[in-house]
C-alpha cells in the first residue's frame, strides 16, 4: 500500500504562503500618518521608518522568506481604515499594502466579502477561484447598510457588493479615470 502525501490525507491542496509585503510611505504621507494615528509617532522622523522597514525586509530575507515593499498612499489607507474596521496601526498598513499589491497584479479578479476582523487566518486570502477576499467588520457593514436603506429608493447590497466598492474606493483599479498631466505651457 502506498501512502498518500500528507496533503491529500487532509482533504487540501498545499499551497505554500503569500510572501509577506510591507507596506512603504513617502515622507509626506508619513508626517500625515504620525498625525493621525498614534502608533506612528514610535519612530522619530521618515528616516527610522525607513530603516525599520528595511531592517524588517532583510530579517525576512535572511529567515529564507522573499518579502516585498509596496508603497501606499496614506489617504486610501485611511479610507480603508473606516470601509473594513482594519486597525489604523502599521500591522493595519502592511495588510493594506498586500490588498493593493495583489490587486494591482489582479485588476480584473472577482472580489468576496466575509465578515471578520483583525488577526482572522484567512485575512489577503485568495480561493480556489482567484477572488480576492476582504475581511469586513460587521458592525462596519451594518451601518453601511442601515444608512443605504434609509434612502427607501433601493434595499442594501449584500457583502459582496459591499467589499467590491470597497475595492473600487481604495485599491488600484484599471476602471479608474486617470488624472490628465498638468501642461505647464
Amino acid at each position: 500500500m502506498t501512502p498518500l502525501p500528507a496533503s491529500e490525507n487532509l482533504g487540501f491542496r498545499y499551497q505554500p504562503a503569500q510572501a509577506p509585503v510591507l507596506a512603504w510611505l513617502d515622507r509626506r504621507d508619513f508626517a500625515r500618518a504620525r498625525r493621525a494615528a498614534p502608533g506612528f509617532s514610535l519612530w522619530g522622523d521618515h528616516s527610522e521608518f525607513v530603516a525599520e522597514r528595511d531592517a524588517l525586509f532583510l530579517g525576512y530575507g535572511y529567515a529564507g522568506l522573499t518579502a516585498r515593499r509596496q508603497r501606499v498612499p496614506f489617504e486610501a489607507f485611511c479610507r480603508w481604515v473606516r470601509l473594513t474596521g482594519a486597525p489604523l496601526d502599521i500591522d493595519g498598513l502592511d495588510e493594506f499594502a498586500a490588498h493593493w499589491r495583489w490587486r494591482a497584479e489582479h485588476p480584473g479578479a472577482a472580489v468576496v466579502g466575509r465578515f471578520g476582523a483583525p488577526g482572522d487566518p484567512e485575512r489577503n486570502a485568495v480561493n480556489a477561484g482567484d477572488a480576492q477576499c476582504l475581511l469586513i467588520r460587521p458592525e462596519i457593514y451594518v451601518r453601511w447598510r442601515d444608512d443605504y436603506e434609509r434612502t427607501r429608493l433601493l434595499s442594501g447590497p449584500d457583502l459582496d457588493d459591499y467589499a467590491a466598492h470597497v475595492v473600487d474606493c481604495c485599491l488600484p483599479s484599471p476602471r479608474r479615470a486617470r488624472r490628465p498631466a498638468v501642461n505647464s505651457s
